[in-house]
């Protein structure tokens, strides 16, 4: 079983070496950044929206990262 939960501050070291693991399939050179900074700028700024998902064993085994800068009823 699976569970889907909207992440928090207090997430993010556990969420960051799934970031680190898809900048690298996506061959993107981060040796020079720090991906967690860049996770935690982006919630703490609210320009981003995380979900990750935890399997039984407490396990984060995926994420997605959301940038909801408009809503479908903007002008």
């Amino acid at each position: 079983m699976f569970s889907v939960k909207k992440a928090t501050l207090d997430d993010l070291s556990k969420i960051s070496p799934l970031y680190e693991e898809y900048l690298t399939f996506y061959h993107v050179d981060f040796s020079d950044k720090n991906p967690q900074k860049y996770l935690e700028e982006r919630l703490s700024n609210n320009e981003s929206v995380i979900y990750y998902v935890e399997d039984d064993s407490g396990n984060y085994v995926g994420f997605t990262q959301l940038y909801p800068l408009f809503g479908g009823d903007s002008n």
